[in-house]
């Protein structure tokens, strides 16, 4: 995407494929270029890591709600019941 006059009361947002980009040249102004992955290949943090946030936070003594909230807001791809069904069997082991 492409974003002109950014936070400005004009500004335009203009969603496109990297392989359009040549029909964009005319743009004037100051102009924000925002790259994201591939649809269907968003970054998703590992499994392994969201089982060691949530058992740091075990270890921190917080509740099962306050580490789900937590390592939902440290990694990308999971929602908060994904999350919560991980630590479920995680706090039942403790």
């Amino acid at each position: 995407a492409i974003v002109r006059e950014l936070t400005k009361i004009y500004e335009e947002v203009i969603n496109f494929p990297l392989s359009e980009y040549e029909k964009l040249r005319e743009l004037k102004g100051e102009i924000t270029v925002v790259i994201s992955p591939p649809r269907g290949l968003e970054m998703k943090t590992p499994r392994d890591e969201v089982i060691g946030l949530i058992k740091q936070g075990i270890r921190d003594g917080l509740s099962n709600r306050d580490v789900v909230k937590n390592v939902q807001k440290s990694v990308v791809g999971w929602t908060k019941k994904e999350i919560y069904n991980i630590s479920i069997g995680i706090f039942d082991e403790v």
